[in-house]
């Protein structure tokens, strides 16, 4: 833990960058008892502006590696074959997923790890691979330093503040399993490996990687939809979604039944989508520029 912490305490803050868009937020009366919330681009700043749009390099490949104790070949040679070996294997892993019948393929990317080390021993990428790797650490570390991250503004203090007003707080995320770790950190300074984060019920916390699709497949949000009303009898029309991506937060979202937020607070992570069929001649039910705009719909 203390290794992946230094790794977080030397995060440099990022600001978010104006999109230029106008919030809509006026003219409506209605009750929400529920707010279920994106995390990358819309919790959080991101860097890529997305977690699928990591800048991957061998340098963050041999910083990870040697974190956790694993030998590294000092051949420049080899070391330009991590980086393809590293997407190829994701590939692979989606390709074996997507023949569930899954359209929107999810990994659990500690599989990939585990597949990976092996490919790099073979490809003399390592020298020395321990008997008690700690794989999570390495493809935690990895993360870190390929996809800057950071909380917005008043992040914490917001949700904070919804959970204060007895609203039923969720998620619906493209994550791994780091993405709770690196959450509860910005919320309370603590690395723990744990998939719940604080103020979020964990009944209402789906995660991509656990249920082997991604956005924008709709089964996500029809599965919050079922669990908000099997554990709170809250009807989707009575619960908004937050999310930065018109297609696969805002259409996703919608069609499951959700009065939905466009979160258009940062340049980097709004996706307006406009080339996306499904998107066309829609619009959220509300856009915010920033999160405390959302106790005004609210």
């Amino acid at each position: 833990m203390r290794a992946i912490k230094s790794f977080l305490d030397a995060l440099k803050p990022l600001k978010p960058l104006a999109t230029g868009l106008s919030p809509v937020i006026a003219g409506r009366s209605e009750k929400f008892n529920a707010v279920i919330f994106d995390i990358y681009g819309t919790l959080l700043i991101s860097a890529s502006g997305d977690i699928d749009k990591t800048t991957l390099s061998s340098e963050s490949m041999v910083k990870a590696l040697k974190a956790c104790d694993i030998g590294v070949s000092d051949s420049e040679a080899k070391m330009a074959k991590a980086i393809p070996l590293y997407k190829e294997t994701i590939a692979e892993q989606q390709a074996k997923v997507k023949l569930n019948g899954i359209t929107h393929p999810e990994i659990d990317i500690r599989e990939v790890w585990h597949k990976l080390l092996v490919k790099f021993k073979d490809n003399g990428i390592v020298t020395a691979i321990g008997d008690n790797v700690d794989i999570d650490r390495a493809a935690f570390i990895f993360e870190i330093l390929s996809n800057r991250v950071y909380p917005m503004p008043n992040m914490t203090e917001i949700i904070s503040g919804l959970d204060g007003m007895d609203l039923k707080l969720g998620i619906v995320s493209n994550a791994q399993f780091y993405t709770p770790v690196i959450m509860n950190y910005f919320i309370s300074g603590k690395v723990e490996m744990t998939e719940e984060i604080k103020y979020f019920d964990p009944e209402l916390t789906i995660y991509s990687y656990r249920e082997k699709c991604s956005k924008p497949d709709v089964k996500l949000y029809e599965t919050m939809a079922a669990q908000l009303y099997k554990k709170h009898g809250i009807e989707p029309e009575d619960a908004i979604f937050v999310g930065n991506d018109m297609y696969k937060d805002i259409y996703a979202a919608a069609a499951a039944g959700f009065k939905t937020v466009l979160y258009a607070g940062d340049m980097r992570s709004l996706r307006l989508r406009d080339d996306q069929p499904e998107v066309e001649g829609m619009q959220p039910d509300y856009i915010i520029t920033e999160l405390s705009q959302l106790t005004d719909i609210i």
